[in-house]
Order: structure tokens, then C-alpha cells, then sequence
């Protein structure tokens, strides 16, 4: 499945390049964008959440087209710089918006648990205290694809 959707992402990278190379007045140039975010879930706060998204968008014709891969780390937090990870998540997609508000998006998740299963000391009133975190939250595993169709309205 995962191979399906890479695949047809792929191909209609490769099919809108294509075409406007034919048509010249399509052209336009593209922009790679990398997206980073940090942040904490606002019902426990030990849980912290780190994210990465790397894309491409460009304009064809009166269609504007996204291509995007992004991870997700979800983890216990320990400090600001570190943490004990739980979760996974995977996501590629692919967007086309036309000019009058009207999308389709294509997504494919994967998410998978991760149990760090370290171990870290800690100083407590001068004795050594272990902190051993084996279990995740309860997450959820597998992996979905999702086609939507929406409508856009800005203001």
C-alpha cells in the first residue's frame, strides 16, 4: 500500500512538471518549505511533541499542488533538550487546490509506538533515585490512508 501511494505521488509530481514545461505560460516557480514545531500536550504536561515537515509547492495551470513528507515524535519529557519517546507517526501527502477554493488531498499515516525502555538517575535529597519509564501511553498502531475533498474560503 505504502508503495502505491508513493508511487502515485511521485506520478503526479512527474505529470505537472511535465505539462508545464509544455505550456509556457504555466510555468511558475516552485518552493521547497521545511515546517519545525515543538510543543506540549496541554492535558499532561510530561508529554512533549516534536515535528518535522518538508514539502514542495508549486502552481500549474490555475491548480496550486503541495507535496509534503512529515514525521512526529511524541515523547516523555525530561528536559528541554531531551526526552523518552512513545510514538511515531509517519505522514506523506499530496494536495491540489484550484484557484476558486476547491481541494483534494491525498494522505497516507503510519504510526507506530516506541518504547525507549531507558534508564536515567536523578539526585534526590544526596541519594541516587532510577527512573525507569518501559511502558507507553496507550497509542494507536497501524497505518491509514485518507482522500478528502474540501472547500477553502479565506477572508
Amino acid at each position: 500500500m505504502k508503495s502505491k501511494i508513493i508511487i502515485m505521488i511521485i506520478a503526479s509530481i512527474l505529470t505537472s512538471v511535465l505539462t508545464c514545461n509544455i505550456e509556457k505560460d504555466c510555468m511558475a516557480e516552485g518552493k521547497v518549505y521545511l515546517r519545525l514545531e515543538y510543543g506540549k500536550a496541554l492535558e499532561n504536561y510530561t508529554y512533549t511533541m516534536s515535528k518535522i515537515n518538508v514539502g514542495y509547492k508549486f502552481d500549474f495551470w490555475k491548480i496550486q499542488s503541495r507535496t509534503y513528507v512529515e514525521y512526529i515524535n511524541w515523547a516523555e519529557y525530561i528536559s528541554p533538550v531531551s526526552g523518552m519517546p512513545f510514538m511515531d507517526i509517519y505522514t506523506v501527502g499530496q494536495e491540489f487546490k484550484l484557484m476558486n477554493g476547491l481541494f483534494v488531498h491525498l494522505q497516507h499515516y503510519c504510526c507506530h509506538p516506541v518504547i525507549s525502555g531507558v534508564e536515567y538517575r536523578t539526585t534526590s535529597n544526596n541519594e541516587n533515585v532510577i527512573t525507569k519509564f518501559n511502558t507507553p501511553p496507550q497509542v494507536w498502531s497501524g497505518q491509514i490512508s485518507i482522500l478528502t475533498v474540501g472547500y477553502e474560503v479565506e477572508f
